[in-house]
Order: structure tokens, then sequence, then C-alpha cells
């Protein structure tokens, strides 16, 4: 899928974001407090969920497509990730990158030099075979610490955390996670909650939101 997708071919697509961060707890408590890697993989390790709002068609309207970034930190939680563009696969989900020590970058939305609107960077949990990554650390983000995002130009990016959300999927506010108008924002999106064998997907996401400061 590339940057040239048209507006009409995105308004047909249901896009999914993180719904499931794939691997099985070790334990199948009611609420997992903090992901469990494990060799076990649910019978069907299902791809990330959340539901994006497509109604505000493609990049294509916009004056000149983002700058992507290449990296994210969070340096109070010891996050630094490589991060890489994503788009929709064939089965109109968003695509993450399997590895969890890389984020996947929504290229359909702002970027961080965007002039309005929230960028939005998404990564596992967890996965088969690979344990927790480090976004699992996103839901102890506390209010006011740094986030910054070099983009492919190696421009820094300076956020401040505003707070972090534990939502339940069905509840997520597509239009605030996905504005293309709006405050500089930026997003870090991961999964946690009680974690559904049969369904291979945890319950909630956690949502850490930040303003650009420069």
């Amino acid at each position: 899928m590339t940057r040239g997708l048209t507006a009409t071919a995105l308004v047909a697509v249901s896009l999914l974001v993180l719904s499931g961060c794939a691997t099985a707890p070790a334990t199948e408590p009611a609420e997992t407090p903090e992901p469990t890697p494990s060799a076990e993989a649910p019978a069907q390790a299902s791809r990330p969920a959340i539901e994006v709002p497509i109604t505000s068609g493609s990049l294509d309207n916009q004056p000149q497509f983002p700058t992507a970034p290449v990296s994210v930190s969070v340096p109070s939680l010891g996050i630094d990730m490589a991060v890489t563009d994503v788009g929709v696969d064939d089965a109109n989900l968003m695509e993450i990158p399997e590895d969890v020590d890389i984020a996947g970058w929504y290229r359909y939305g702002p970027g961080p030099d965007s002039e309005q609107g929230t960028t939005v960077v998404a990564a596992h949990v967890d996965f088969p075979g690979q344990g927790v990554g480090p976004f699992s650390r996103l839901r102890d983000a506390q209010v006011g610490a740094d986030v910054t995002i070099t983009d492919a130009a190696g421009v820094v990016h300076t956020y401040r955390v505003l707070g972090v959300e534990r939502i339940p999927k069905a509840e997520v506010p597509l239009d605030q996670v996905f504005a293309k108008s709006g405050p500089q924002l930026v997003k870090l999106v991961t999964c946690g909650g009680s974690f559904d064998r049969n369904a291979g997907s945890y319950s909630d996401n956690y949502i850490v939101t930040a303003e650009k400061v420069s």
C-alpha cells in the first residue's frame, strides 16, 4: 500500500490499529498487571486493533506529505525505539511491526513536522517468542515527561506528556486519536488489560498523549 492511496479507497477501508498484542501471558489472571513473556502463543495470534476513522480522506488533500519519524524516545521510561512508517495490509488492518522493539507510524495521518493534528505511533506490548516490548512501560508515563521524535531529516521534535489513559478498545475516541487538525500532539499506543486467549487479544489500549513544545 503506497502513499498514493486515494481518499475513495480509504473511505471503503475499515482499519484496525491495535486490538491484540499477541503473546499469551504465562498465567491467566482476570487482569494482567504487567504483560508476562511466554513461549506459548495463543491459538490465533490476532493483529493489532483500534478502528480508524477514514471519512476525512487520505493525505492526498494535504499540502505536503509529512516527514516520516525514524525514532521515538521516552527517557524517563527507558524507551528508545526505531520507528517505521506503516499503512494498511490486505486484511484492512494497520500494519504494526512484529518486532516489539520497532514502533509503527500511521503514515496516512499527520507527522511530527505537520502544522496541526495528531501523530500516531503504535507498537505491540509483547509478541510470541519475543516477550515484553518497551511500549509495555507506557502505562507508567508521568505528566510532564519528555517524548522526543526524530524525523528522517534529522530534526528532533520534543513533546511533553499530558496524560496516560487505559481505555477499553470499543470506547477509544477515534476522532481524537487520529485527528488531522487541532493541536500538534503525539499519541503513543499499545495494548493492556486482561488477555483473552481465545481471541488472542488484550481488552484495552494504553494511550499516552503528549503536546509538542519544540
